[in-house]
């Protein structure tokens, strides 16, 4: 079984993302609280991993923190909960803010995410409760993963430091979130300029990010037509779209 995997970022045109590793490319799907964070194509990239095994494939789930891999792990173990709907929590909510929600059991915060109804939200706050003793274990285990890490990049560090060619550094999407994705647009093909924003690669990218989450196409663009700026990072478009979907979960709603 897999447990991490670190290795050169070929695409991030989805959600389902491609990693280099020792030649051989890994499809990993990932929640967009850790999409917006990687770093920009042809970096090294480190990422928590859950390999899930069926009869006719095998499926990679990757996350930026330990805790998110492992309150996956938990949310997967709920009645009729998948782990579709499991990443489209993560990828709404971060851990902190999801262990609020389950915490002070809001269910509205909870229903506004892509498949899930109300009544769906409401059995989900039960049983997170029921276990929230298991939660609280996990996300101690998950900082003692980050921990871990942590130490072990300074000893990655220290030996590239005494190497006379050191070794490109490996990113985190949790430890180093300061990546800008370039936006320019040059194709010298397009008529109108309505068509030059919408072809733009962040907005496309932006885009296939909010329906892999859960939202219709239509909804994912009128959104992004609300917060879209020229010239605008990725990651800041994703971030300034699930806050716009959270403030109006109940019109976009799938």
């Amino acid at each position: 079984m897999y447990g991490s995997i670190h290795g050169v970022l070929l695409d991030k045109s989805s959600s389902t993302i491609l990693i280099d590793c020792q030649g051989i490319g890994f499809e990993i799907t990932v929640p967009l609280t850790t999409f917006q964070r990687l770093p920009e194509v042809g970096k090294k990239v480190f990422l928590f991993v859950y390999h899930r095994v069926l009869e006719d494939a095998h499926q990679l789930y990757g996350f930026g923190h330990a805790i998110d891999k492992r309150i996956f792990m938990e949310l997967i173990k709920l009645n009729k909960i998948g782990p579709k709907v499991a990443m489209s929590v993560l990828g709404m909510y971060d851990f902190n803010t999801l262990l609020s929600i389950i915490n002070q059991k809001d269910v509205k915060a909870l229903a506004a995410v892509p498949w899930i109804g109300k009544a769906t939200a409401e059995r989900m706050v039960v049983e997170l409760n029921n276990r929230l003793d298991a939660l609280m274990e996990t996300v101690a285990l998950g900082q003692q993963q980050m921990h871990m890490l942590n130490r072990a990049y300074k000893v990655i560090a220290q030996s590239q430091a005494t190497s006379q060619q050191a070794a490109e550094p490996i990113v985190n999407p949790v430890a180093d979130s300061s990546t800008r994705e370039e936006t320019s647009l040059n194709t010298g093909l397009l008529d109108s300029q309505e068509l030059e924003v919408n072809m733009d690669p962040v907005r496309l990218t932006a885009a296939q990010a909010l329906i892999n989450l859960g939202l219709k196409e239509a909804a994912a663009q009128q959104i992004i037509d609300k917060v879209w700026q020229p010239n605008m990072a990725l990651e800041v478009l994703i971030k300034a779209c699930l806050e716009q979907y959270k403030d109006n979960a109940n019109l976009v709603k799938k």
